[in-house]
């Protein structure tokens, strides 16, 4: 059994949230339902969010060996980015995460299995609120009905819905929304960003990435550092036995590049929260169909 005070807390932040049970024998929260709509969905992410911001309780009572960290397509898609850029010496618009990755998002949930038909894509679309207490999910939606009055044929190419029945848009041959000058801006900062890192449309978040693969390999994986907000959390299919990093990815794939490069032992310990489901893969866990995957994310099981 784990100590009291992991179980206290667990309570308190399940407390409106009754088909989310928390596991006092291993440390684990866990889905008792084997499905989830996305109304649902949003409901359970309060637990993500409050254990992603949260300084001042280190949830720190499950573990898993880094050898036995088994991620799928997402979590390591953006693992072998480090390698492209680090080995191969790619440039950051020519990396897979980038063509496949970055601008893929879930937008929605439909029951498993279930037929994503043409009409029923253009349903949902119509019906999904335009304003969102997420500033980036109101921006796609907008984005996505504002493709479907203007840019339908390629909207509705580039939706679709998993198994899982998450359903995933890609934004990549999309038309946006926003006014001449907001375009004009976003164009003088994507030089600026050229300029600066001598690459093109590179961010602070891509650079943090392999800051950290630079820091680990410096001091080692130090859980202290590692534990600092935004705090890594992570998801576990009881269905395929994998795992899904929800927040914090950039952590987990920088450790899991050293791991596979031979620098980190394989018993080092990674002790983040983690979420028990019984469906396969969470949100955008698989290639959108219209992923051309690289050779490295072609073999990935997921």
């Amino acid at each position: 059994m784990i100590n009291n005070k992991y179980s206290e807390y667990a309570n308190r932040i399940l407390d409106d949230i009754p088909f989310v049970n928390f596991n006092e024998t291993d440390g684990t929260f866990y889905f008792i339902k084997n499905d989830l709509t996305f109304s649902e969905k949003n409901r359970a992410w309060k637990i993500v969010e409050t254990l992603r911001w949260d300084n001042n309780f280190k949830f720190d009572c499950h573990s898993v060996m880094v050898k036995d960290f088994n991620t799928g397509y997402h979590d390591k898609c953006l693992e072998n980015y480090c390698y492209e850029r680090l080995i191969e010496g790619k440039r950051h618009k020519n990396t897979c995460w980038v063509k496949n990755n970055s601008k893929t998002y879930c937008i929605g949930k439909i029951p498993k299995n279930s037929i994503f038909t043409d009409n029923i894509k253009i349903n949902f679309i119509s019906s999904s609120p335009s304003n969102s207490n997420d500033s980036l999910t109101s921006e796609i939606i907008n984005t996505v009905k504002h493709n479907l009055m203007y840019n339908k044929i390629k909207l509705l190419n580039n939706i679709s819905a998993s198994k899982d029945g998450w359903i995933t848009v890609k934004l990549n041959y999309l038309i946006n929304n926003k006014s001449f000058f907001h375009n004009i801006n976003r164009s003088l900062r994507r030089i600026k960003r050229q300029i600066v890192n001598n690459d093109f449309e590179i961010n602070s978040q891509y650079i943090k990435i392999l800051e950290v693969v630079e820091n680990i390999r410096k001091i080692g994986w130090n859980e202290n550092l590692a534990w600092a907000t935004p705090n890594t959390v992570i998801g576990y299919s009881l269905v395929n036995n994998i795992y899904f990093t929800l927040t914090g990815r950039h952590r987990t794939a920088a450790l899991m590049y050293l791991y596979n490069q031979g620098e980190i032992n394989g018993c080092t310990k990674i002790n983040f929260p983690v979420i028990k489901y019984n469906w396969r893969s969470w949100l955008q866990g698989t290639p959108h169909p219209k992923t051309q995957l690289c050779d490295h994310c072609s073999k990935v099981q997921y």
